[in-house]
């Protein structure tokens, strides 16, 4: 079975996690990296194994763990919330330095994000990897 991944959408429309790659400054590696994680949870669902899928860290929260040479990407995610058996979306991202999180509340966060998208499903689309806007040219 193929889960399909969801990303949060925040307030003004933006997909949180492009927001917060951009934010974060995630390096190029790390995003290569991030994604084969999530083409593993496409495959894998919820059958990935807890040193890639940590959780339930809270209630209905989890976190995928990338590791990526100076940096440990810790987004949060949960199953459905829509459809349990068959998605997964991404509520908001975290970085983790020395054990710790990046927000502290990022359990919190994702649970707040979580129940919008329970009251409005449209607050989530499809996820997208992200690629970065390059600088425009003005040809003269």
């Amino acid at each position: 079975m193929s889960w399909k991944i969801h990303e949060f959408i925040d307030e003004r429309g933006d997909r949180v996690l492009a927001t917060w790659f951009r934010r974060e400054r995630v390096q190029k590696k790390a995003r290569i990296l991030f994604d084969q994680k999530v083409d593993l949870l496409v495959e894998y669902g919820p059958e990935l194994p807890s040193e890639l899928l940590a959780g339930p860290v809270d209630t209905h929260i989890y976190k995928l763990k990338v590791r990526a040479q100076g940096t440990q990407l810790r987004p949060h995610l949960c199953k459905g919330p829509i459809n349990n058996q068959m998605e997964y979306t991404f509520l908001c991202g975290a970085i983790e330095r020395d054990g710790v999180l990046d927000p502290l509340d990022v359990a919190d966060r994702a649970e707040q994000n979580r129940q919008l998208v329970i009251a409005d499903p449209s607050r989530r689309l499809p996820y997208e990897r992200f690629v970065p806007k390059t600088a425009r040219r003005v040809s003269r």
